[in-house]
């Protein structure tokens, strides 16, 4: 038979030893000479009709005891459009749940993260790691811009989260302390940090004298007004970030970093992704 979605007859050979009594369908749809349905009650020797979309196997049950029959369906045109219809329907609506619940997809935008990110690297990020805590310092971070900064709608940026709500941070001497504590920080290289950040994506350089400023940043309390995270970037001569533009507000927090999918040869899971 084939998946043609209109009533074709039955081969009486496949019915030869389906007794008489009320049979349902698996697939499609039963017609007698006097019922229409899922379920139809059918005497052996009359004919029995079936109307099917799908293609592939369908199975006659008959419902008063074990026994039942199998039918397979030819392929039609229409049969594998719907089959594939299907099949990419769901996988859209999957990939709407993940993307909108579970993953980011993510670009690099600019150097500020090299040597760990690179530009144009393509990413996965896990938009579920910060609903239900906060991010850990240390570890990388993406979000949306504070709205302070000129960006385009909907645009992304990753740092590395260095000091959180009531931290205080200072850099001084080209390094960076949090709460006193000078910060160990192998994923910049061993690069110094300015107190002033260089122009973003440009290649612009503060100079010997700026690693002598020193500058601090008490960050508020959670909860108080303007509390957020200071993110700095591992290129940290190259970077635009919480020394410029301030603390990215918790609202603004979008995901972890998790991994990277392409370029091929850039491809795994995203290094140092957090300060271990």
């Amino acid at each position: 038979m084939e998946a043609i979605g209109k009533f074709e007859k039955i081969d009486p050979e496949l019915l030869k030893n389906l007794p008489s009594g009320e049979i349902s369908i698996q697939h499609g749809e039963l017609k007698t000479s006097n019922q229409k349905g899922k379920k139809v009650f059918w005497e052996q020797g009359d004919d029995l009709f079936l109307s099917i979309f799908r293609h592939g196997k369908t199975t006659i049950f008959h419902n008063e005891s074990n026994f039942q029959k199998s039918i397979n369906i030819k392929p039609t045109f229409k049969s594998i459009c719907l089959d594939w219809g299907e099949s990419i329907g769901f996988a859209l609506f999957w990939f709407s749940i993940i993307s909108t619940w579970f993953l980011a997809s993510f670009v690099v935008p600019s150097k500020s993260m090299i040597p760990n990110l690179e530009v144009g690297d393509k990413l996965f990020g896990l938009k579920f790691s910060y609903y239900f805590s906060d991010p850990e310092i240390g570890s990388m971070v993406i979000f949306e811009p504070p709205s302070s900064v000129q960006r385009a709608d909907g645009e992304l940026w990753v740092k590395r989260i260095i000091a959180g709500p009531g931290d205080i941070v200072v850099v001084e001497k080209g390094s960076v302390y949090v709460n006193g504590e000078v910060l160990e920080e192998p994923y910049t290289l061993g690069n110094k940090t300015s107190a002033y950040s260089g122009k973003y994506n440009e290649g612009f350089y503060d100079g010997p004298k700026m690693k002598e400023t020193k500058r601090e940043w008490r960050i508020p309390e959670e909860g108080e007004k303007d509390s957020g995270w200071f993110v700095l970037g591992d290129n940290r001569e190259n970077s635009f970030d919480s020394r410029s533009f301030g603390l990215v507000p918790n609202a603004n927090i979008r995901g972890k970093p998790w991994l990277i999918w392409a370029p091929s040869k850039r491809r795994g899971v995203v290094p140092n992704l957090q300060n271990d």
